[in-house]
């Protein structure tokens, strides 16, 4: 299984700015209760892997988050040895809440998310299924907040009864779009242990995911290769 978060972004109209390199995003104190990113995170090249370094650069994204939220934004995989094509898509109920679904092949794996922001970059989930099981629905819990410091929740996911998610540790991560310092590694646990861990990148997204290993097959690791933000 695998765990989403999302952040509202620029709304539903507007441009898609499609990023793969190196943005810079706001160093963050793992002691600050409420970290604050600065205006604008620094404007990443073009994903077009054609592209001169000294090509016009695309426009910064508005965000206040650890996962940007807006209609059709996109972030895409390499999951495996096999680096088999994975993606993440958001897409908005009109409600104020986003549906955010996660296709991984490399797992045979779908989930279905509902998630939800508030002003100050705190994320909120309220519904999920796994593995095309019903939606299981629950009043906003929250789910990834817009902070480095020590957090714990749990909420209910069908059909594994209930989900324990956690903050572990603040990280660096390397992945084809990109290197992210700080990004916040989370565990999600279910019954039985299996356990799923999440690197997040401030502005940007899930940069780095970790599948556990299920009979059959191995633990999936999948790493961001490029991603698009409206």
């Amino acid at each position: 299984m695998i765990a989403i978060t999302t952040l509202a972004g620029c709304g539903g109209g507007g441009g898609t700015t499609a990023i793969a390199g190196n943005p810079t995003v706001p160093s963050i104190n793992p002691g600050s209760p409420s970290p604050q990113p600065s205006a604008n995170p620094t404007s990443a090249p073009s994903s077009n892997a054609t592209s001169s370094p000294t090509s016009t650069p695309m426009p910064s994204i508005q965000t206040n988050g650890y996962f940007p939220l807006a209609n059709h934004n996109t972030w895409n995989y390499s999951c495996g040895s096999a680096g088999t094509a994975g993606s993440i898509v958001a897409s908005a109920n009109g409600d104020g809440t986003y549906t955010v679904v996660a296709s991984i092949p490399a797992a045979s794996m779908t989930v279905s998310v509902i998630l939800s922001e508030d002003a100050n970059g705190n994320v909120f989930i309220s519904g999920a299924s796994y593995g095309g099981n019903a939606m299981t629905t629950f009043p906003a819990t929250a789910y990834l907040p817009n902070s480095s410091t020590s957090f714990a929740s749990t909420f209910p996911v069908s059909p594994y009864g209930q989900l324990e998610r956690s903050l572990v540790s603040v990280n660096t991560v390397v992945v084809p779009a990109g290197t992210w310092n700080p990004t916040l590694l989370y565990h999600d646990v279910v019954a039985g242990g299996q356990i799923d861990t999440f690197d997040y990148a401030h502005g940007i997204g899930p940069a780095r995911a970790e599948i556990a290993a299920a009979p059959g097959r191995p633990a999936i690791v999948c790493n961001l290769t490029s991603y698009s933000l409206h």
